[in-house]
């Protein structure tokens, strides 16, 4: 199941209002969004319940204070959650102030974050 465009736009929307620039690149049914070369925010949809999560990389001290809020959960696309990511459920990021404060923790931990390697071309 794809994630719905009104979300990925959203997203997109915070992401310029808060003055970054970057890539978007679409994988696994989902949209992503990279800032400096490095994943930061993304919009997923649930396998489960098909409801539509942001994906944020916050980094693993911010995670442990998110997870702490209702609609918020660790990020595990398989069997181990990843430590920097976190998925909000929409129906958390209803107010657009709240959204840009958690996009702002985002891009805060962004330059700290480390960037995938590269892999080489075939």
């Amino acid at each position: 199941m794809a994630y719905k465009e009104e979300h990925a736009e959203r997203l997109r929307s915070m992401l310029w209002a808060a003055g970054a620039e970057f890539n978007q690149l679409k994988m696994m049914g989902s949209c992503c969004y990279k800032v400096d070369d490095k994943l930061c925010a993304g919009v997923v949809t649930e396998k489960e319940s098909g409801e539509d999560l942001v994906l944020l990389r916050l980094g693993p001290e911010a995670v442990g204070k998110a997870l702490e809020k209702p609609g918020v959960k660790p990020f595990q696309p398989g069997s181990t959650p990843m430590k920097d990511y976190v998925l909000i459920s929409e129906d958390h990021l209803v107010d657009d102030e709240a959204y840009a404060e958690w996009i702002a923790l985002a891009l805060a931990f962004n330059p700290l974050a480390k960037a995938s390697k590269k892999r080489k071309k075939k």
